[in-house]
C-alpha cells in the first residue's frame, strides 16, 4: 500500500495524497508506524527513494517557485525522517532544505505542522532545514 501512496503522494487531486499519508501516518503509535512505515522505507531507501530524493534535489535547487505539488512532495519527505537510515535521513533534510530556500515560510509552515509529532527525529531535522533555508538569505 505505502508504495502505491508514495506513487501519487503529489497529485493533488488526488485523495490519497500526502496528505492522506500524512492523516494515515499520524494515527499510528510509533512503535506500529516503526514497523511499518520506517521498515518500508528502509527497505525502498537503496533505490527508489534515494532516486526520488535527490531528483527532489535537483529540481528545487534548480526552481524558485513552489506549487502545491512541491508542498505535497515536503510532507511526504518529512515521513521519511522517520528512518534509522542516517543516509536517507540526510538526503530528505537537504531535500527539505532547498524546498524551503526561496520561500523559508513554506518550510516553517510544514514544521510547525510537525512539532506535535511523537518522533524527535522528524522535528529536529525539519527544524534544522528550516534554519538552513533561513540561512541562504542572510547578507555577508
Amino acid at each position: 500500500a505505502f508504495d502505491r501512496l508514495w506513487e501519487i503522494r503529489r497529485s493533488a487531486p488526488h485523495r490519497l495524497n500526502a496528505a492522506f499519508l500524512d492523516r494515515v501516518l499520524r494515527q499510528l503509535p510509533l512503535p506500529q508506524r516503526d514497523l511499518r512505515w520506517t521498515e518500508w522505507a528502509r527497505d525502498r531507501a537503496p533505490g527508489r527513494l534515494t532516486a526520488d530524493l535527490e531528483r527532489a534535489i535537483d529540481g528545487w535547487t534548480g526552481s524558485d517557485s513552489r506549487t502545491e505539488r512541491d508542498d505535497l512532495d515536503a510532507l511526504a519527505i518529512a515521513w521519511l525522517l522517520t528512518s534509522t537510515n542516517t543516509g536517507m535521513r540526510d538526503l530528505a533534510t537537504k531535500a527539505l532544505q532547498r524546498y524551503g530556500r526561496p520561500e523559508p515560510k513554506r518550510l516553517f509552515g510544514l514544521a510547525a505542522r510537525m512539532l506535535d509529532l511523537d518522533d524527535p527525529y522528524v522535528v529536529e531535522r525539519l527544524v534544522a532545514a528550516a534554519l538552513g533555508a533561513v540561512c541562504t538569505h542572510q547578507m555577508p
